[in-house]
């Protein structure tokens, strides 16, 4: 759609703010709260902010008469390195929590699949060294109402490190009284603690906050330039303020349930064509919107938690394949023939991720996602609320230079070798070591996790709206149509394995292992109808077909991803 080229344009240098959070000029703030400690592995835990500013909110969506406003910034970092004098980077393994003291009435704070809502309420930030988590701060209230609303709340060590003691009482003050003059440049040089305590101060030492950005920034650059390998199993890169959440997401082959008595319930219609149009796009090229044949259920993609972080939310998916129908979306020819339809361009993305900076080329549209009803063990699935849908095509990663692809001295860029990623889901595939009655990673942030290996990218999906076919094409669709509610990331689709070995150094620094240690991990426990253990599914968008799948294997792990432009090669 037409706006895609001004996005491309703030988002680019959103993110090039991002890239250099680490290296900013001292005394400049942050869109972070940086974690420090008062002492050399130990005294109190430290947040480094300016907190006086009030911190706007802005309006996500209203229901009858109500309004949800939320941000995403600041987010939650533990510092690399100490301040000359102090403060100081915390040990690594020292797990901390975010304490709610109190807030005002409206106000909540959504970490992971966590909502704090009440004073004594907590949730798990991560572990140092690669805590980075971005709260969703949020306010409900009634349509036209503004206000202002402070959120009192304080650091906590959980586990793991030296025994800090908890931080002092923050308050951050949320507001949604529109700002008519929003200043474009950074804040004087703040104090990094809004209360008396023993906080790092300023001066002399130098402040260790990085300057605001004028939009959020979500992760790393998308600029072609190597940088130092990323970590792999860090939070979820932040949602863009004030946009709907969208999770990490697991995809398990899956085909329709071959049972006899569920033949005729499971095989899909033939001729269900649908129109989809992909909302990072623009429409000017005659393949996007375009109509699409969907074949057959082919994948089952469940949320996913990336590294340590809390267990994650989001719908189920089933991923149906596509293919070409006879006629396209265009207007009928001089003939009175309807047009063949068209075929995705090559399209190049610049993306960027929790694992960092990315460049893609795709082809051809590939798949459908379709929010679907998921029941475990028997019973019947619930009819899906209505969510987003992705249009997928196949990609591979471009050959320029970026953090998941670095310039190895030939001036383009390979997809690191090395790259894993913790993941946890509702399958609990890798809960036991191996099959063994001992937790997998015990004792660890990622216990009960699946450690996985990355290889380059297969394929990216874009949020995309659904509807009926115009006539006089003929379908055997009867779908309600829908409309995403994210437009502005995307999910980049790794194929993700099983890991004999920890190979990446954030890994092996989650993990508790030198890195080269084998691990034994059990392979996906397949849902099969011969075994009782088929999952029943409820398509959503009047989609009649499968009623219930087998799944087969492990196959991709998607995260989502934040787009910085589309162009056509």
């Amino acid at each position: 759609m037409a706006r895609a080229r001004a996005r491309s344009v703030v988002l680019s240098f959103a993110l090039a703010i991002a890239a250099f959070v680490d290296r900013a000029p001292a005394g400049a703030q942050d869109v972070d709260v940086l974690i420090y400690s008062t002492t050399n592995g130990g005294g109190q835990l430290v947040g480094s902010y300016d907190f006086v500013p009030k911190n706007p909110v802005f309006q996500a969506f209203c229901i009858a008469g109500t309004c949800l406003f939320s941000t995403t910034d600041p987010g939650f970092r533990t510092a690399t390195a100490d301040v000359p004098g102090g403060p100081f980077a915390l040990d690594a393994g020292t797990q901390i929590a975010f304490e709610v003291v109190s807030l005002a009435s409206g106000a909540s704070v959504k970490i992971g699949s966590s909502v704090l809502d009440a004073p004594g309420e907590s949730a798990n930030l991560g572990t140092a060294p690669g805590l980075h988590t971005h709260p969703e701060w949020q306010v409900t209230m009634p349509q036209g109402q503004t206000g202002d609303f402070p959120v009192s709340f304080r650091l906590r060590r959980t586990s793991g490190g030296p025994a800090y003691a908890v931080s002092p009482t923050y308050v951050l003050t949320l507001s949604n009284v529109p700002s008519p003059t929003p200043s474009p440049s950074p804040s004087p040089s703040p104090s990094p603690s809004p209360s008396p305590s023993p906080s790092p101060s300023p001066s002399p030492s130098p402040s260790p906050s990085p300057s605001p950005s004028p939009s959020p920034s979500p992760s790393p650059s998308p600029s072609p330039s190597p940088s130092p390998s990323p970590s792999p199993s860090p939070s979820p890169a932040p949602t863009p303020t004030g946009a709907p959440a969208l999770a990490s997401y697991v995809a398990y082959k899956a085909h329709a349930t071959r049972r006899p008595d569920l033949a005729d319930q499971n095989k899909f219609p033939k001729d269900w064509i649908v129109t989809l149009d992909d909302v990072l796009l623009d429409d000017a090229h005659p393949a996007d919107p375009e109509n699409h044949r969907v074949v057959k259920a082919a994948a089952l993609a469940q949320a996913a938690a990336l590294g340590g972080s809390a267990a994650a939310s989001g719908p189920s998916y089933l991923r149906y394949s596509l293919s070409k129908p006879k006629e396209g979306i265009g207007d009928p020819l001089p003939d009175g023939r309807l047009p063949k339809p068209e075929a995705a361009p090559a399209r190049r993305w610049s993306v960027s991720n929790a694992l960092g900076s990315l460049v893609l080329d795709s082809g051809k549209a590939a798949a459908l996602w379709l929010p679907s009803g998921v029941a475990f063990g028997g019973g019947s699935a619930a009819d899906p609320v209505d969510a987003t849908h992705f249009l997928c095509y196949q990609a591979k990663a471009a050959p320029l230079p970026s953090d998941q692809a670095p310039d190895g001295g030939t001036g383009k860029g390979k997809f690191r070798r090395d790259l894993q990623a913790f993941f946890g889901d509702a399958f609990a595939d890798c809960l036991l070591a191996g099959g063994a009655a001992t937790p997998s990673f015990a004792g660890t942030t990622v216990e009960g996790r699946c450690l996985v290996d990355l290889k380059g990218p297969k394929q990216i999906c874009a949020p995309a709206a659904k509807s009926a076919v115009l006539p006089p094409r003929i379908t055997n669709a009867v779908i309600a149509g829908s409309t995403p509610s994210i437009a502005d990331r995307a999910l980049v689709c790794y194929p993700a394995k099983l890991a004999r070995k920890v190979a990446d150094p954030a890994a092996a620094t989650l993990a508790g292992l030198p890195i080269g240690s084998s691990v034994a991990q059990r392979e996906h426990v397949k849902r099969r109808a011969q075994d009782g253990t088929a999952i029943t599914t409820q398509p959503g968008n009047l989609f009649p077909r499968p009623v219930a799948v087998d799944t087969d294997a492990l196959d991709l792990l998607c995260l989502p991803s934040t787009v910085a432009s589309v162009e056509a090669k």
